[in-house]
């Protein structure tokens, strides 16, 4: 007699940051707690959060007592910021598998399990699904180009910016945090994922894409992480900070990931020489061009290379003056270039 052992079914942790998500924290729990996959835990951690989000978790729990023994919420002391929160989430997972979910998003009801089956299918450390991007008005599928790219072109989009570095609708393989001892800098709030997920597919062995849209990302959400830290510096000094992390991580590693990396510093510094420009601080605006002097080779990144250009945008006051001439000047560049 053959005897057929049915294939183990990994535990996974779905991991929830909670802050500010009163209004949908329902919505997000509904469509976790009623999951077609049964192998899992769930991991909330409220980082203070200042309305009654943890109350309205509770009395969705209290719908799903098949759930509650899966349930861990975790309370932080105080407000610690974002990256805390991933890194107490990623602590307290007991899964092989983790799966991140913002707390004013949703999910398809199938996700985890077509994610695991993915997986199982192709023994991926990083499963991609596909997400669908609900603005104000309108919903549109999440732009994203590469999420089903093979892992060495997926790290280069990655840093390119041509695919998405959110760690939500993701299934990552626990290990990969655990022995590679992958975390976020605390303090880092604004695209502290792309300085993770750079890293997690740095160590993976294999990653691997699902062709469905199982990820509901709302941008309707004023009170969010993400609204709550936005003036007009703040998110590219944070940006700044991951990618400074990154160039570090890559210099001796990966030369071609180093110079990408040094590619998007420069993107993200001549922001900030325009940001500077238009609230009149010439301050800023000079030492960042400062720094925009140490990485002259990747100039062309921003069309430096192109001297009359550089030299309309090189000085605070023609900066100034040309401004309106220099968009249309890049916009021929680019046309020239094409």
């Amino acid at each position: 007699m053959i005897c057929r052992m049915k294939k183990l079914r990994p535990l996974v942790s779905i991991l929830v940051p909670v802050y500010g998500v009163e209004k949908y924290i329902e919505r997000c729990a509904i469509s976790l707690f009623e999951q077609t996959y049964e192998n899992l835990e769930y991991v909330f951690v409220d980082d203070c959060s200042p309305d009654n989000s943890i109350q309205v978790l509770g009395d969705v729990l209290v719908k799903y007592p098949q759930r509650i023994n899966q349930v861990k919420i975790i309370h932080h002391s105080h407000n610690r910021g974002i990256s805390a929160v991933r890194n107490s989430l990623v602590e307290h997972a007991s899964g092989d598998f983790v799966f991140f979910v913002d707390s004013d998003d949703w999910v398809e009801i199938t996700s985890v399990e077509l994610l695991v089956n993915r997986q199982q299918e192709t023994n991926a450390d990083i499963v991609t699904a596909r997400a669908y991007f609900h603005l104000p008005d309108c919903t549109v599928e999440y732009p994203d180009g590469g999420w089903k790219a093979d892992k060495e072109t997926a790290l280069k989009q990655l840093l390119r910016q041509g695919l998405s570095h959110s760690l939500w609708r993701r299934l990552i393989r626990t290990s990969l945090f655990i022995e590679n001892g992958i975390m976020l800098r605390e303090g880092v709030n604004m695209d502290e994922d792309l300085y993770m997920t750079v890293f997690l597919f740095y160590y993976a062995s294999k990653v691997d894409g699902l062709d469905a849209f199982i990820y509901h990302y709302n941008r309707e959400n004023g009170d969010s992480y993400m609204t709550k830290y936005l003036d007009y510096y703040y998110l590219q000094d944070q940006r700044l900070e991951s990618i400074n992390g990154i160039i570090h991580f890559f210099e001796k590693r990966d030369q071609e990931c180093h110079d990408i990396t040094c590619e998007y510093k420069v993107k993200s510094l001549y922001k900030i020489v325009g940001i500077a420009a238009d609230h009149n601080d010439k301050d800023r605006f000079d030492s960042t061009i400062k720094e925009l002097n140490n990485y002259r080779q990747y100039w062309d990144a921003i069309k430096w290379n192109y001297s009359s250009l550089r030299l309309m945008e090189y000085n605070y006051y023609s900066f100034k003056l040309f401004s309106p001439i220099l968009s249309l000047a890049r916009s021929l560049y680019h046309i020239m270039k094409q």
